[in-house]
């Protein structure tokens, strides 16, 4: 069901909605600028809040998001179905609740963050500690659970017999629950010891204000990166020079999002993380490797839950993914950012894909690469533009399995905007056009609603408007 006039009178609306809600919000900063000096986060604030700081020395804060979106694809049936949007993050048409967070972090004493960037300053001469646990509710934690923990919890479980994605509920996960040490060791290292979001490419899944995530909807890369792994990982200042800053961090763990281990074999990951000393420029370089099959002898446990371990196996099955970042800004007001991935899934011996809970297929390996770029524009302190392209080729539909979608080389362009209505709620409202080339010519890629059996997508085309309010507390 592609509506003729269905781009151009989106387009014609989000135009017009950013233009006067762009007049009517710089007009409210400048009245508001001198106010707008405490904390982002109204949790910290609160008697409670100022205990555990004083206590401990850990901040408690919170995101609350919820969207709306809406396709020019699918039938007024299926609109009212489960990630009907083919897309990932408003992955549901019509208003949607895609989650909220809560959490608690202790940062250690340290001229870099663990997990995410260096800082300039002197290296702290301090052994300290920190840690940090989050508890995520909503659409979007199908996505932030591990297989062996949260898909085994009783209140997760959806309807017998459809993929999990095909269930209208809200899910429950902890996706973060970690500790840290800091030593003065070398240039300053640290440990990172528990489960906790690797961070391997450009964007992240929960859209915190320092997250680079600009847009409501994600990109395809998002969708075949790792989101957590449960292990451990050593986080060392490399390179302190009049170059900038490198920090380097090696750590293992069970694998993409596992609770409880598939094949009693470990991942290794790394990141080369650089930073010119004014922050202005940067550079990430990640991979993560090891075994993601399911063993053959654990295939009836609950270990093959959809999306996260598609193959199962009786020998090991490597898969490897790399991602380069870089961004700079070259004027204050516009920032430019890319990433290139590359990524790849052995299938040998007697390897088979889960389509669905009682059928495996044989699968002979896969590989995917792609490429993002985005480009922001701030027109104010509370007003962002943004534009994102991005390409994704994916012959044979492994990447992307967590979309449901058949192999193809999909490409999207996407026109936004990050308008802060107060300290605390930041509006983003943004128009997307997705297009495919599927690798088999007869089948289609978006339209289809996540149900058990063949897809019924209709369309290598879909134009998405969408918009969504985040809640800092």
């Amino acid at each position: 069901m592609n509506h003729p006039h269905f781009k151009k009178v989106a387009f014609i609306q989000l135009a017009t909605f950013l233009l006067a809600t762009s007049t009517m919000t710089s007009a409210q900063s400048q009245a508001d600028t001198s106010k707008n000096t405490s904390s982002p986060f109204l949790l910290e604030e609160t008697s409670v809040g100022k205990a555990i700081k004083e206590t401990t020395g850990a901040t408690v804060f919170g995101l609350l998001q919820a969207g709306y979106s809406y396709n020019d694809v699918t039938s007024s049936g299926d609109k009212k179905k489960s990630r009907s949007n083919t897309i990932a993050g408003p992955s549901d048409e019509g208003p949607q609740f895609n989650g909220m967070i809560l959490s608690i972090e202790k940062l250690p004493e340290a001229n870099f963050i663990p997990r995410i960037t260096p800082l300039p300053g002197p290296m702290s001469e301090k052994y300290s500690w920190g840690f940090r646990a989050d508890l995520h509710y909503g659409r979007d934690s199908l996505m932030s659970a591990a297989n062996g923990i949260e898909n085994t919890w009783h209140r997760n479980q959806g309807a017998p017999g459809i993929p999990p994605n095909a269930n209208q509920m809200n899910y429950l996960s902890f996706p973060m629950v970690y500790a840290q040490a800091y030593a003065p060791l070398g240039l300053g290292t640290a440990i990172t010891t528990g489960r906790f979001g690797v961070n391997l490419g450009y964007e992240i899944p929960p859209s915190w204000r320092q997250a680079p995530n600009f847009f409501y909807s994600r990109t395809y890369a998002l969708v075949s990166q790792i989101d957590q792994i449960i292990g451990t990982q050593i986080s060392t200042n490399l390179v302190r020079n009049q170059y900038g800053m490198v920090l380097g961090e090696f750590g293992f763990g069970k694998g993409y999002q596992l609770g409880k281990d598939n094949n009693n074999s470990n991942n290794v990951f790394g990141v080369l993380r650089w930073r010119s000393n004014d922050m202005s420029k940067f550079i990430n370089y990640s991979f993560i490797a090891g075994d993601e099959q399911t063993d053959s002898t654990r295939s009836n446990e609950a270990m093959t839950w959809y999306p996260n371990h598609p193959i199962v196996a009786s020998t090991g099955q490597r898969r490897e993914q790399h991602s380069l970042v870089a961004g700079f800004a070259p004027h204050t007001q516009w920032k430019i950012a890319g990433e290139l991935l590359y990524g790849k899934q052995e299938g040998s011996g007697d390897a088979c894909y889960i389509v669905n809970p009682a059928t495996c297929t044989p699968f002979t390996g896969a590989a995917y690469k792609g490429f993002n770029g985005h480009l922001t524009f701030k027109v104010s302190e509370t007003i962002r533009y943004g534009l994102r392209y991005e390409i994704f080729k994916d012959p044979q539909g492994f990447a992307l399995t967590p979309l449901g979608t058949p192999g193809a080389t999909v490409q999207a362009l996407t026109l936004g905007a990050n308008i802060d209505l107060n300290k605390n709620i930041v509006l983003r409202p943004e128009l997307r056009h997705d297009w495919a080339k599927t690798t088999n010519s007869g089948t289609k890629f978006f339209g289809n609603v996540p149900h058990a059996g063949p897809s019924t997508a209709t369309d290598n085309k879909q134009t998405t408007i969408s918009a969504d309010l985040l809640f800092y507390f």
